[in-house]
């Protein structure tokens, strides 16, 4: 009986420690919101907090307000 109390109890007590809840936020990010398309192929945060974020038609920065696009032109070898 002492076993199964001991085990019930380090059961209940790690279950409390990682049953706290965190206050997250999600936000669906869209065309509508700038996205170069709406078909994420790689998903990326560098180190200044900018999530990047690589679609079929450009390589796109987000701030945690607007999107940025970066696209590939032929005309201009400085591209991506």
């Amino acid at each position: 009986m002492g076993l199964r109390l001991t085990v019930f109890l380090s059961c209940f007590f790690i279950a409390s420690a990682f049953g706290q809840t965190q206050n997250l936020k999600f936000t669906q990010l869209a065309t509508s919101s700038g996205l170069s398309r709406s078909e994420v192929q790689c998903i990326y945060q560098d180190r200044q907090g900018f999530m990047w974020f690589g679609t079929r038609d450009g390589l796109n920065r987000y701030d945690g307000y607007k999107f940025k696009v970066f696209k590939k032109s032929l005309n201009n070898k400085s591209t991506i």
